[in-house]
Order: structure tokens, then C-alpha cells, then sequence
């Protein structure tokens, strides 16, 4: 019962009921609470409140804006009856989502979206644009375009738009010397936002290192590949290069003292 009250206390202290209204925007929080995330995976408080508050959510609201934004400082490109927009990366997955909000919020260029399949099949000098959501390191997203460069005629020129990328990803792929021209609209750095990198301190040394063994607790082999401890998430997904302890849920886990249990995500991931 103390322990409850002493919680309660710390909850009102840091006033973390506005993030419990930012983290609604989250499709996937639903019935979940900070004070459980708190509870349930034994958190220090204050390494709760520096993560909730250095989170980012992007909402529909906000996606949408982004897409207008990128049209109007690309307006030549987009009044080219030459030009088509597509999803970047398998169908179903987030860019099939920036593409369909696309749709709605431009109605206007909806006669010129694509699907992957017709991407062979476009006219001589034709612009090819592919929407998605996240570039984190950039490993996936050229696991994609090689393949892409193969079936595409040489006349044709792509461009990546992504609402979402970290310095390092967009780097990687520009580096990469692909025919691509890649824009992004809102760009992390390592500093701000990779919560456990050197360059950052938003976390002391001690917290970095609980955090760490709480990572490799709960991740899957191959995690450690692309996680970049970024919080951050949009209304409908959370990319997997975001905090593990963010979006990795129902995972069993051993504790320090031997213990099994299982990691209650706060932001689980669906996809």
C-alpha cells in the first residue's frame, strides 16, 4: 500500500498526466497507464519521466501537414504531368499508410498514385515519387531501393520522401549513390534523440547502463542491429529502431535476483 501511494506521489509530482493525453494519440495505448509501466517493469521514476518526456508522437493532424508541406516546396515537381507517386516498401505496411493519407489530404494528385507493380511500366523521363514514414539506419530502406534501381528504366528519376529519419540514416543512403534523391521533413539527431548514445545526456551514466541491461533483456537476436533508443512514434506504429522498453510487450524476461516476467510495453508495436 505505501508503495502504491509513494508511486502516486511521484506521478503527481512530475505531473505525468500530460503525457498520459499525449500518449493517447497512440492507437495502440488503449487501456495502458504510466503508473503500470512503472509498476509492473520496477522502473526508476526518474528514468520514466526523462523518456515521457523526451517522446515524440506524431498524429494524423501533424503526418498530414507534412505532406502538404513537402508538395508545396516541391511544387514543380508535383504539377509535372510526369510525375507518379507511390509507397516505398511492401504493400501493407506504413507506406501504404503515408500513401492513403496522401490520397485524402491531396486529392488532387491521387489520379497519378501507383501501385509498386506499374513501376516498370512508366513513360520515358518519368518522376517516380515513394512515400514511407521512418528512415532509422537506412539499412532497410537500401535493401529496398537496390532491387527498385533494377526494374526501373534509366530515363526514370525516384525520389524518396520520408516524414521521419535520423542524420545518420539519411547519410547512408545519400552515400549510397542510388539514382535516389531523398528529402526527409523532420530529422533527428544523435544528440537529442539517441537517448543512450555518448553524445547524448539526457540519461546520466548510471541510467544509460540500467537501461542497456534492460535492452538486452528483452530484445530479440538481431535487435541490437537497429536500435537507436529513439523515442519516438506515430499515432499508428512505432518504428523498431525506437526505445525497446517503449514497444517490445508480453516478452518474458529474466530479472536480475532470477526472476521470470514479462515486459509490459508501453507503446506496443503491432508490425
Amino acid at each position: 500500500m505505501l508503495d502504491k501511494l509513494i508511486d502516486y506521489w511521484w506521478y503527481y509530482v512530475y505531473n505525468l498526466k500530460r503525457h498520459e493525453r499525449k500518449l493517447l494519440k497512440y492507437q495502440g495505448y488503449g487501456d495502458r497507464s504510466i503508473l503500470d509501466f512503472k509498476r509492473k517493469n520496477d522502473l526508476d521514476w526518474k528514468i520514466v519521466k526523462i523518456i515521457l518526456d523526451n517522446l515524440l508522437i506524431m498524429d494524423g493532424l501533424e503526418l498530414r501537414q507534412h505532406l502538404r508541406n513537402f508538395v508545396a516546396s516541391h511544387s514543380e515537381l508535383f504539377i509535372n504531368d510526369n510525375t507518379f507517386i507511390t509507397h516505398f516498401g511492401p504493400a501493407g505496411k506504413s507506406g501504404s499508410i503515408i500513401l492513403n493519407q496522401f490520397r485524402h489530404c491531396l486529392p488532387e494528385a491521387s489520379n497519378r498514385i501507383i501501385g509498386n507493380d506499374k513501376i516498370n511500366q512508366l513513360p520515358e523521363n518519368a518522376n517516380i515519387i515513394f512515400l514511407d514514414d521512418f528512415i532509422g539506419t537506412g539499412t532497410q530502406a537500401l535493401d529496398y531501393i537496390y532491387p527498385l534501381t533494377y526494374t526501373m528504366n534509366d530515363s526514370i528519376k525516384p525520389y524518396l520522401f520520408t516524414l521521419c529519419s535520423t542524420y545518420s540514416g539519411l547519410f547512408k543512403i545519400q552515400e549510397a549513390r542510388s539514382k535516389f534523391s531523398v528529402f526527409s521533413s523532420y530529422v533527428l539527431n544523435e544528440k537529442d534523440y539517441f537517448l543512450l548514445d555518448k553524445s547524448c545526456n539526457k540519461f546520466n551514466k548510471n541510467q544509460k547502463e540500467v537501461i542497456d541491461k534492460l535492452n538486452n533483456s528483452i530484445m530479440d537476436r538481431g535487435d541490437e542491429f537497429f536500435n537507436l533508443n529513439i523515442p519516438f512514434a506515430f499515432y499508428y506504429s512505432i518504428p523498431d529502431n525506437a526505445m525497446p522498453m517503449l514497444w517490445k510487450d508480453d516478452i518474458e524476461y529474466e530479472t536480475e535476483n532470477g526472476q521470470l516476467k514479462k515486459w509490459y510495453g508501453l507503446t506496443p508495436r503491432h508490425y
